[in-house]
C-alpha cells in the first residue's frame, strides 16, 4: 500500500546532504520523508561503492546458500541458508527457520564467540523454499534436470497499518501514525537456461535473464489543459491550470504490464490511500470490512472502482481484481459489489488460509465514467458493461485527460520495451496557483526489482554457488604484529623502516595473526620475503661505466615457512639465503650507499685551522689532520673542534643517539648534539690526556667531558670533566652515548684497551635534557691523528632507528615481507564450509643491513666478541633511574 503523503520532493540531482527543522515553523510530512530518502541513498550508495552490487558478507557464510533437500512426503525442494546478502545496496536478510534464539546467548559450534553480534532472534537453520517469509504460494520448481538458475528478487514495499496492523497504537484509540518501508526478498528458479551453461556463463547469455532483469521502460509525462477560446463570443473561455479545489497528491499507476495497447493503468487522486481490510466475505459478492472511509471524500460510495487483493496476489506479483462498488452498507459496513470476487481471494478458512493472515483489503481507485484523449476522443467507458475498472495505456503518447484540467501521456524509454505490474508515478497539484507538479518522460518511482543469482541447480545432486563474498573491511585474516629479533635477542614489533642485521634475520619473522589458520594453506607462496638485489651494467653496454649499479631486482627469499603456533606464521630463511645477504651487503655497501661526504656532512673548523674529512672504505667517516681543533688546558675555556654536521635532523622522541670511533684515541673525539648553530650545540667527549708524574714522567689517562655552547659562550653549569681511566693509554675503540630517561639526559661510554676494558652507563654529568628535535648530531676531533668514525645513530621511541654512520642512507637492502591473506584459511567448524573471501595482501617492509658485528662495530650481550654500550646497557641502566 502507499501513505498519506502530500507530496515528494526528494530529488537525487540535487545533491542536498541533510533536511534542517527550524523554531517556530510547521513540521511537514514531506521534510521527514526527504531526509529518510536522503539517508536511505547515500546509505545504497556507499554500499554498491564498497562491496558492489552482490555481496555476501563473511559473518554469514551460509546467507542465501541454497542447497537440494527433500521435502518430508516426498519430492524435491530446496534450503536457503541463513544469513544476510547485500544486492544493489539493499540488504536482504534470512532470520532462519525456527525454533528461533537470542543471538549472543548462543556459542559458536568452534566456541570463538556467539552466533551473532546484533542482540536479536536468530533461527536455528535454513529455510525450506516452500516457507518463504514474503511468498506464501511460492511456484512449483522445475520437474527437468535443468541446470536451472536460481535467483534473488528483492524489493521494497511500503507497509501501512493495512497489512501490519500492529502499527496502529491502541494507547491513541487506534489512530493511523506513520508507515514503514520494508525489503522483500523471494528466492526464485529461472528453468532450464541451457545444458552448456556453467558459473562462468554471462548471465545476460542465459535465456531468459534479461528479459526478466530489465527495468521497466515506462515513463510518464504530466501536463495542465490549456485555455481555451469558444468560437462563440457570447461563452466564457475556459481557465487553464489546474481547477480543483484541494491540494492533491495523484497516483498512477501500472495494473496489467505490458506494451503499449496492452498495458492498462488506474489512477487516485489520494496517492491510493483509501484503504480498509476485509473482515469477513458475506457472499461471493459481498464483504465486511474494517471501515467504511473517514468521510464522504476519503470513503466508499456506490459507483467507485476497488481492486481487492490479499498478500498472496501481492508476492506473486499479481494484480488485484477491479471490482465495482454496487452499494454500501455504512451502518454494517457492508460493500456490495457489482460482480463476485474471484475464488482464488476468498480463503476455504482452513488453518492459514483465512483473511486476516493473508490480508485481504480494498483499495479505492478514482477513474471513472467516460475517460477522452486530449482530442475529445473517447478511450474507453468505465460505466459500461463488461468494463475491466481499468485505463488501456496508449500508444503513441496519446494524452489521456484525467481531471480538473490534468493531462498525463505514456511513453517507453527505448523500442521494444515494456511497461511493469506496480510501475507508479506521483505527483502534487495545488489549487492556490492552480499548479501541478510537471514530470517529463519520468521513470517509475517504484516498484524496482533487483535480481541476484544465487546458485546454478541441476537436479537431483548438482548445486554450484553463485554468491560472492566479500571479506569484512577489516580483513578477514587479521595480522597483529609482525615481530623480529633486535641486537640483544629480544622481540620486537617490526616497524615499517626498521634495520635489521642480515645475521640477526636468520632468526626469522613472526608473523601474529587473529585467526586459528588451516596449517595446509600456510607455505612459502601464502607468507615470503623479498630482497632488492643491487643490478649491475654489464659489457658491452657498460662501457666505462662497467660495473655500475643501474637498478634493483627483486628477489623471493628461500625460507622455511610454518605454523609454529595456532596463531602464529614463523617465515625462517635459509642458511645459504643468509649468507647471500651478507656477501651482497658487505660487498656493496660503498657501490649501494653511492655516499658523498658534501651531501650528508657539513663541516665546523671553529679555530679557523683545515680538517680533512672524507668517506673512508666501508662508508665510515674519517678525519685524517693532526693538526685540526684546539682545546684550551682547562676547562673554562670553551674548545675549538672540527665538527662534521649531519644534515638529519632529529624527529620526535628521540631515545638514544650512539657513537663509535675505532681508531687509538691520540688526542680528543666526540659526539656533537642539540646542534642549533656554530654557536649553540653540546659536547660528548672523549679525551687522552697526560698527567705529569714527578720530574719527567707522564701518567695516561681517559677524561670524558660534557661542554655545552650557548650564544658561543661557554655554559660553566653544564659542563664537566671526569676523569675515568688511569695509567693506560690508546684505547682502541671508544663508545659513547646520550639515552633520553624520564627527566634527564643520561651518558654512558665503553673503552676498549689491548688488555681490560672499562665502561660507565651512568656519567656524573649535570642533569641536562632533553635532546631537542629538529636539532642536528654529528662527530668531532681536536688535536688527534687519524679518527675513524664506524657509527653514529639515532634510536628513536617508535623503535625506528637511524644510522648516519655508516654514511649513505642507501647502504642496505630494501626488504618487504607478504602475508598473501587471501590465501589462508581459518580453521572452520566441523559442517561448515566458508567460501574463499578475496583480500588485499599484508606487507610491510624494512631495510637489511651488514651483519651486526661488522657493521655496527659492537654487539652487546653475552654471545658477542665484546660487550657495547648500546641500547640494551642503557635501558637496563635507565630503568633503575
Amino acid at each position: 500500500m502507499s501513505g498519506d503523503f502530500s507530496r515528494h520532493t526528494f530529488d537525487a540531482r540535487r545533491h542536498f546532504n541533510a533536511v534542517h527543522m527550524q523554531q517556530g515553523r510547521v513540521a511537514l510530512d514531506s521534510d521527514w520523508n526527504e531526509q529518510v530518502a536522503i539517508a536511505d541513498r547515500r546509505r545504497r550508495a556507499e554500499m554498491v561503492d564498497t562491496l558492489g552490487r552482490l555481496a555476501l558478507p563473511r559473518e554469514t557464510p551460509d546467507g542465501f546458500r541454497i542447497r537440494l533437500a527433500s521435502l518430508p512426503g516426498g519430492g524435491r525442494t530446496l534450503s536457503i541458508g541463513r544469513g544476510r546478502l547485500y544486492v544493489d545496496g539493499l540488504l536482504a536478510e534470512n532470520h532462519g527457520a525456527a525454533p528461533f534464539a537470542f543471538d549472543r546467548g548462543v556459542e559458536r559450534p568452534d566456541g570463538r564467540g556467539t552466533i551473532g553480534v546484533l542482540a536479536e532472534p536468530m533461527g536455528s537453520g535454513p529455510v525450506d523454499y516452500f516457507a518463504q517469509p514474503h511468498w506464501p504460494a511460492p511456484d512449483a520448481l522445475p520437474t527437468t534436470p535443468g541446470p536451472h538458475l536460481v535467483y534473488l528478487d528483492v524489493w521494497e514495499r511500503e507497509v501501512t497499518h493495512i497489512e501490519q496492523p500492529d502499527l496502529l497504537e491502541k494507547a491513541l484509540g487506534g489512530v493511523d501514525t506513520t508507515t514503514r518501508t520494508e525489503i522483500v526478498w523471494q528466492v526464485r528458479v529461472l528453468a532450464n537456461v541451457g545444458a552448456g551453461a556453467t558459473c562462468a556463463t554471462p548471465l545476460d547469455a542465459l535465456p531468459g535473464w534479461t528479459s526478466l532483469t530489465r527495468a521497466s521502460a515506462g515513463r510518464l509525462t504530466t501536463e495542465l489543459n490549456p485555455a481555451s477560446l469558444p468560437s462563440d463570443p457570447c461563452l466564457v473561455p475556459t481557465a487553464g491550470g489546474y481547477r480543483g479545489l484541494e491540494n492533491q497528491l495523484y497516483r498512477i499507476e501500472i495494473h496489467h504490464g505490458g506494451a503499449p495497447g496492452t498495458a492498462t493503468f488506474k489512477w487516485s487522486r489520494d496517492n491510493g490511500t483509501v484503504a480498509t481490510t476485509v473482515e469477513e466475505v458475506v457472499t461471493p459478492s459481498i464483504v465486511a470490512v474494517a471501515s467504511i472511509g473517514r468521510d464522504s471524500i476519503l470513503g466508499f460510495a456506490a459507483g467507485q472502482w476497488i481492486e481487492l487483493t490479499d498478500d498472496r496476489r501481492e508476492f506473486a506479483r499479481q494484480p488485484g481484481a477491479m471490482l465495482k462498488i454496487a452499494s454500501v452498507d455504512d451502518e454494517n459496513r457492508r460493500i456490495t459489489f457489482a460482480s463476485p470476487v474471484p475464488a482464488d481471494l476468498l480463503p476455504t478458512g482452513v488453518g492459514a488460509d483465512k483473511l486476516a493472515i493473508r490480508r485481504t483489503r480494498i483499495r479505492r481507485w478514482d477513474q471513472s465514467g467516460v475517460v477522452r484523449n486530449a482530442a475529445g476522443t473517447m478511450v474507453t467507458d468505465l460505466d459500461a458493461a463488461g468494463s475491466s475498472g481499468t485505463i488501456a495505456v496508449p500508444a503513441g503518447g496519446i494524452r489521456i485527460e484525467l481531471e480538473q484540467g490534468i493531462r498525463i501521456g505514456f511513453d517507453l524509454a527505448a523500442a521494444g520495451g515494456v511497461f511493469r505490474h506496480g510501475d507508479s508515478w506521483g505527483f502534487a497539484a495545488r489549487s492556490i496557483d492552480a499548479s501541478i507538479e510537471v514530470l517529463t518522460a519520468a521513470p517509475p518511482r517504484g516498484l524496482h526489482h533487483h535480481y541476484a543469482p544465487l546458485a546454478l541447480v541441476t537436479f537431483p545432486d548438482g548445486v554450484r554457488d553463485q554468491r560472492r563474498a566479500f571479506a569484512p573491511l577489516a580483513g578477514a585474516i587479521s595480522v597483529c604484529d609482525v615481530l623480529r629479533p633486535d641486537i640483544d635477542g629480544r622481540l620486537r614489533p617490526l616497524v615499517p623502516a626498521a634495520e635489521i642485521p642480515v645475521d640477526l634475520l636468520s632468526s626469522g619473522l613472526g608473523v601474529l595473526l587473529k585467526q586459528t589458520l588451516d596449517s595446509d594453506t600456510v607455505n612459502g607462496g601464502s607468507v615470503y620475503v623479498t630482497a632488492e638485489i643491487p643490478y649491475h651494467l654489464q659489457p658491452p653496454y657498460a662501457g666505462a661505466g662497467a660495473g655500475a649499479i643501474v637498478g634493483y631486482q627483486p628477489i623471493v627469499l628461500p625460507a622455511d615457512v610454518e605454523s609454529e603456533a595456532p596463531g602464529m606464521v614463523v617465515w625462517r630463511p635459509f642458511g645459504q639465503t643468509v649468507s647471500f645477504l651478507s656477501n651482497i651487503l658487505q660487498q656493496e655497501v660503498p657501490r649501494i650507499g653511492n655516499a658523498t661526504f658534501d651531501n650528508e656532512f657539513d663541516v665546523i673548523n671553529l679555530d679557523k685551522r683545515p680538517s680533512s674529512w672524507a668517506i673512508a672504505p666501508g662508508n665510515v667517516v674519517v678525519q685524517t689532520n693532526a693538526t685540526a681543533g684546539t682545546r684550551a688546558s682547562t676547562v673554562a675555556t670553551p674548545p675549538a673542534p672540527t665538527m662534521a654536521i649531519h644534515r638529519h635532523k632529529l624527529r620526535d622522541g628521540p631515545m638514544l643517539i650512539d657513537l663509535t670511533v675505532d681508531t687509538p684515541l691520540n688526542g680528543s673525539v666526540g659526539l656533537v648534539y642539540n646542534y642549533l648553530a656554530p654557536t649553540d650545540f653540546c659536547l660528548f667527549i672523549a679525551s687522552e690526556v697526560f698527567v705529569p708524574v714527578g720530574f719527567s714522567g707522564a701518567i695516561a689517562s681517559l677524561v670524558l667531558s660534557h661542554i655545552q655552547i650557548k650564544g658561543g659562550a661557554l655554559v660553566q653549569a653544564a659542563s664537566r670533566d671526569i676523569t675515568m681511566v688511569s695509567g693506560l693509554s690508546d684505547p682502541r675503540r671508544i663508545l659513547l652515548a646520550v639515552k633520553t630517561t624520564r627527566d634527564r639526559l643520561q651518558f654512558g661510554y665503553r673503552a676498549e684497551y689491548s688488555s681490560s676494558n672499562a665502561s660507565s652507563v651512568a656519567l656524573d654529568f649535570p642533569v641536562l635534557g632533553p635532546l631537542i628535535p629538529g636539532s642536528r648530531v654529528g662527530v668531532m676531533t681536536i688535536g688527534t691523528g687519524t679518527a675513524r668514525f664506524s657509527r653514529l645513530a639515532i634510536s628513536y621511541a617508535d623503535e625506528r632507528t637511524m644510522n648516519l654512520i655508516p654514511a649513505g642512507l642507501a647502504s642496505r637492502l630494501l626488504g618487504r615481507l607478504v602475508v598473501k591473506r587471501q590465501l589462508l584459511s581459518e580453521v572452520q567448524p566441523p559442517g561448515i564450509v566458508a567460501p574463499r573471501v578475496p583480500e588485499a595482501d599484508f606487507e610491510t617492509w624494512f631495510w637489511l643491513t651488514p651483519p651486526a658485528g661488522a657493521y655496527y662495530g659492537y654487539r652487546s650481550g653475552t654471545a658477542s666478541p665484546f660487550l657495547g654500550i648500546g641500547a640494551g646497557l642503557l635501558i637496563a641502566a635507565g630503568a633503575n633511574l
